[in-house]
């Protein structure tokens, strides 16, 4: 396989493999985000946090965070997969949940320190791919039997075994990275808070829900535990504006959409009511150029209003759904919409018009 075809094997699997995760993302965020909800109104006075008080909101938070503990696992399985074939599931979901945990040679069990993360968990499932398709070759001149036999019991053996050996190896050097990063964020963030925000919105924006945007809402999460809650608020306005610029650029300047661009970006203004950025991989895969720009700018707008503002949040997902949870929720409000507007204007000015324009729907009648 030439190096092209290749990295197009690879982008396409990380692509599929991150559509694959967003109903994780989506019920864990909102299921954990009803559970703090439901201590606000039935617990106001929770003593051990919010979603840890109401019986209702305990079932919940352990819902909600069991979905996220899927979504690398799931990812870097389903990368695997498409790397190779249905055999390389195993050792792709190994390798996530140690990326997940953090696990090394030193440390088996895990290691917070060294926990890889999105970048681990895409490093895991093409190198669990590649493995797989590698040590499956190697048995095709097997008789038949023997073949299959070997790729039913030894091949998923020897491939969990070579992978969880990889992951175990690179995680404290990813961890280290994303250790870093973090460092920067929190140096940012004391030096100029618009700044700040702007920088979190333009990792949020800029490969549309991939290492970076995961990178931003690991920070955050992370600044929750401390009790920093402007990341988050910052975060979540960026995301939601990438999403909402693209649906409102295809009302608003239509006929830059073919038929198939418009369902799909107008999608986006459901996606982005909650948070959900990857509804745009698919137009920002085909027009990279002017989509990913258009909507980094409105993101990096947003997050820089939000964190500016002062707007906090205690949830970590959402959009809408949790204004409620939102500290200064009608500056956050604005911080979207301004954001959003900006990205669509942008958007609607460099996007060429498609060779198959948008044509409104025309009735016809029927006569008997």
């Amino acid at each position: 396989m030439s190096k092209t075809k290749s990295i197009k094997k690879i982008s396409s699997a990380v692509v599929k493999g991150v559509h694959f995760i967003i109903p994780f993302a989506v019920a864990g965020g909102v299921l954990i985000s009803f559970s703090y909800i439901t201590d606000m109104i039935f617990s106001r006075d929770a003593m051990y946090g919010l979603g840890n008080e109401n019986p209702v909101a305990v079932i919940l938070k352990s819902l909600g965070t069991l979905a996220f503990s899927l979504m690398l696992p799931v990812l870097s399985a389903c990368i695997a997969v498409e790397i190779s074939d249905k055999g390389a599931f195993s050792a792709g979901l190994v390798g996530g949940i140690l990326a997940q945990n953090g696990a090394t040679l030193m440390l088996p069990y895990g290691n917070t320190t060294a926990v890889s993360g999105f970048i681990g968990a895409v490093l895991c499932g093409i190198f669990a791919g590649y493995i797989y398709r590698f040590l499956k070759k190697l048995t095709e001149k097997l008789s038949e039997t023997a073949r299959q036999g070997v790729r039913s019991i030894l091949l998923p053996i020897v491939s969990v075994l070579i992978t969880g050996a990889f992951m175990l190896s690179i995680n404290p050097l990813v961890g280290l990275l994303n250790t870093g990063l973090s460092g920067m964020l929190m140096v940012i963030s004391e030096a100029n808070p618009i700044a700040f925000g702007a920088v979190l919105g333009i990792m949020t924006a800029v490969d549309m829900g991939g290492a970076f945007s995961k990178a931003a809402f690991i920070f955050a999460t992370a600044a929750l535990a401390s009790g920093e809650f402007t990341a988050m608020a910052a975060v979540m306005s960026a995301g939601m504006a990438v999403s909402l610029s693209v649906a409102i650029c295809s009302i608003v300047f239509k006929m830059k959409f073919s038929q198939k661009e418009s369902r799909l970006a107008r999608l986006n203004l459901i996606f982005g009511f909650f948070d959900i950025s990857e509804g745009v991989i698919p137009l920002a895969a085909k027009n990279p150029t002017t989509v990913i720009p258009a909507c980094t700018i409105g993101a990096a707008i947003s997050g820089a209003l939000s964190a500016g503002f002062g707007c906090t949040l205690i949830a970590p997902f959402g959009g809408f759904l949790v204004l409620p949870l939102v500290g200064r929720p009608l500056l956050f409000a604005v911080s979207v919409v301004t954001g959003s507007l900006v990205g669509a204007v942008i958007l609607g000015i460099i996007k060429k018009e498609p060779k198959v324009k948008y044509t409104e729907p025309v009735a016809v009648e029927i006569k008997k």
